[in-house]
């Protein structure tokens, strides 16, 4: 009779332990009761992202699935990077990071400034101070690094680059803020770049009007399309 008593006595400690814990798991025992956001937001829409937020806050405080939150919100186009984290004893706070968009691609979407791709909403994607960038699938990244050092490089001639193109034979084109193309070519950009730089001022300056184009994909020079008569 000691040993069963012992034995009842342990099974009714755990169905008391597991009654509690299921207890405190239901959404009325422990509710959420506010949700913290930070972050600075420009195009996140806070009415989409309270919607998102919504069924989980629903959860209660201990029910809440922190990493489906995190997913969800990660989702959302204009939002890079969330984290999530429980504030005891009734409160979830959600930190997130919003995408900048520093170019459009060409094939469809924006670039961060990391050259990581998004696909936001079309009428918030009218922006035409971003430059245009192409290249084969997968290459958002590496045109977007080529972008960054093709700009510092013409800041000196008070130009900025409107297109940027590298086609699926690695050849680069681009066009600047004049309307003036440059043909680049897949060897020696940079070298071949900083020699357009060095020489605008004095043989393409004076002459910009007319030109439609600089071939630079040649050793020691370049070679200029003029633009036809009206």
């Amino acid at each position: 009779m000691k040993r069963t008593g012992q034995s009842l006595a342990l099974v009714a400690g755990i169905a008391v332990i597991g009654f509690t814990g299921r207890w405190l798991m239901q959404s009325s025992t422990l509710p959420v009761a506010s949700v913290h956001i930070r972050g600075t937001f420009v195009h996140v829409d806070r009415e989409e992202l309270r919607q998102v937020l919504e069924p989980f806050v629903n959860a209660g405080f201990l029910g809440l699935d922190m990493n489906g939150i995190r997913r969800s919100v990660e989702e959302l186009a204009w939002v890079r990077q969330a984290s999530v984290r429980r504030i005891w004893p009734a409160a979830l706070a959600v930190s997130i990071e919003e995408q900048r968009a520093a170019a459009v691609w060409a094939e469809g979407g924006l670039i961060n400034e990391r050259g990581e791709r998004f696909i936001p909403e079309k009428h918030a994607m009218a922006d035409g101070e971003l430059p245009v960038l192409a290249g084969p699938e997968g290459t958002e990244r590496k045109v977007m690094t080529r972008l960054r050092e093709m700009q510092d490089m013409l800041v000196a001639l008070g130009a900025s680059i409107t297109h940027l193109e590298m086609d699926a034979r690695r050849a680069w084109r681009l066009q600047l803020n004049s309307g003036l193309a440059l043909l680049l070519g897949r060897r020696e950009i940079t070298d071949r770049l900083l020699r357009f730089v060095r020489t605008y001022d004095v043989a393409i300056a004076p002459r910009l009007e007319t030109i439609e184009n600089v071939d630079l994909r040649y050793t020691n020079g370049f070679a200029v399309q003029w633009k036809k008569a009206a």
